[in-house]
């Protein structure tokens, strides 16, 4: 755990490096763009996402548990990057020839025809660095991955306030904005390819990346729906107004993610795959499971309480009805977060296809209730739907995870952690409504009594061992000064 500890914090700084881009462009797009401009985007975005996920064949796991095997790491990077590049060119073929009938699905006509050939090309940038970002994470080099982050950070930003804000060209800005940067991060990463490994090729690294990728692919396709249907549903249900506040509400899910689960797991994948193999102790995963998630919790909790404060400053009011829903899309991305951590044990055994019968069962759950739900409730049923497939998605990892390494995980107090932070979103959602300076200084008292329960219950789960890791894990968390002083106390008790 200490290597994690220390390697966290690094990735913990480039996530919130990353999530900066979304959170200083926020006025700006919410200014400069009406909600129906910010709909358009995130049908745009869906679309590669789309095929992403699936032509791209999900390289980064599979770069991660490779690179480090029986093969070569110059194969096995040469043969990701090469897969990378020719699903690319595809995938630009493919959405430049259909394009008009892609904006006609989407838009109902084909004015958008040409943003998404544009757009397109972005494609490369999305693969190529899912490449670069697993290479840096499998070699374990955090402070890479830190400078690559502030270098995109600094370049898009620049680019979004050029073509949004002074040449005024809205999605179109976006577009440019996107394709430019990708494009140079592109040439940036191959040349460190280039000088950091030799070129080989090689038909068993080829080989060994598609068996691996290839059912969590399909399994991603199956994903997307889960992630992205709800916003096509809105559309035709409702309109691109609904779609933009939504996506307002869900992009302060990906923003949890990254700034709690996403820089812990970097480093804790490699760790843990090796840990299957040589378990330091009994109660080894369990332990890791409530110093991770009891610092998730905190950040689930901290984003779902304050979120309507920042929407209320950086958003114009066409936007503030996305106050009342960031919360719900924290807790489906609390479930999605650990899903992820208890799917270990088929993924050590590369029995990635137990990834795809997740996926496709959390995909059909998640239609039925967008079609039930969004219908009658809008943004709110599409909010709640997600929240129960994900939920389902991660108890279906956890079983089948099971079958191939028990965990030996004891969720009795995370249960009660959970209970806590529902009853606050509970009191914030109906006492705390109003976005005043005292109903904010409220909340803050609120976070901080509430996170030292959180604390407290993790702290009472863990065995020795992992009470006396939980004094590193306290070093990740120092935004929260109440925390430090508790350190002290906790050291004397697991002596």
């Amino acid at each position: 755990m200490p290597t994690a500890v220390k390697s966290s914090s690094i990735y913990a700084a480039s996530e919130l490096i990353r999530s900066a881009a979304s959170l200083v462009m926020l006025p700006i797009y919410t200014r400069f763009l009406a909600p129906s401009d910010y709909g358009i985007i995130e049908l745009l975005t869906m679309v590669l996402d789309l095929f992403a996920v699936i032509a791209g064949l999900r390289l980064g796991p599979a770069i991660i548990r490779l690179i480090h095997s029986e093969l070569d790491k110059s194969e096995v990077v040469t043969a990701s990057v090469t897969i990378a590049i020719l699903v690319s060119i595809t995938g630009v073929i493919l959405i430049t020839s259909t394009s008009n009938l892609l904006s006609m699905a989407l838009f109902d006509s084909t004015e958008n025809a040409y943003l998404l050939k544009v757009f397109s090309i972005s494609l490369f940038a999305m693969l190529i660095s899912e490449v670069f970002m697993a290479v840096v994470r499998g070699e374990e080099r955090p402070r890479t991955y830190l400078v690559f982050s502030v270098f995109k950070l600094s370049l898009q930003i620049a680019l979004n306030v050029y073509f949004i804000v002074f040449l005024e060209l809205k999605a179109t800005g976006f577009v440019y904005s996107s394709v430019i940067t990708g494009l140079f991060l592109v040439a940036v990463q191959l040349i460190y390819f280039a000088k950091n490994y030799r070129i080989r090729t090689s038909k068993a690294a080829i080989k060994a990346i598609l068996l691996f990728s290839t059912p969590l692919a399909l399994g991603a396709g199956a994903e997307f729906i889960t992630t992205y249907m709800d916003r096509f549903l809105l559309t035709k249900f409702h309109d691109l107004t609904d779609v933009g506040i939504y996506s307002l509400a869900y992009k302060f899910g990906f923003i949890l993610v990254m700034i709690s689960w996403y820089p812990v797991s970097m480093a804790w994948e490699p760790i843990a795959y090796r840990a299957v193999n040589n378990l330091p102790h009994k109660k080894y995963f369990h332990d890791n499971y409530y110093l991770i998630f009891t610092f998730v919790l905190l950040g689930t909790l901290g984003v779902g309480l304050f979120s309507s404060y920042v929407i209320h400053i950086m958003a114009a009011i066409e936007y503030h009805d996305a106050k009342s829903m960031a919360y719900l899309i924290c807790i489906a991305y609390l479930a999605q977060s650990i899903g992820d951590y208890v799917k270990l044990g088929f993924m050590h055994a590369k029995k990635t296809i137990h990834m795809l019968y997740a996926n496709i069962f959390t995909a059909t759950l998640a239609v039925l209730l967008y079609l039930l739900l969004i219908p009658k409730f809008g943004a709110y049923g599409a909010a709640v739907g997600t929240i129960v497939s994900l939920s389902s998605r991660t108890i279906w990892l956890y079983f089948s995870g099971k079958k191939y390494h028990d965990l030996n995980i004891n969720f009795t107090g995370f249960m009660w952690q959970c209970m806590l932070m529902l009853a606050v979103f509970f009191v914030a959602q109906n006492y705390l409504t109003q976005s005043n300076a005292f109903n904010f200084v409220t909340s803050i008292i609120i976070y901080i009594a509430a996170s030292c329960g959180l604390i407290f219950i993790g702290y009472k789960q863990l065995s020795t061992n992992g009470q006396k890791d939980l004094i590193k894990y306290v070093d990740l968390a120092m935004a929260f000064p109440l925390l430090r002083r508790l350190r002290s106390s906790i050291t004397r008790n697991a002596k």
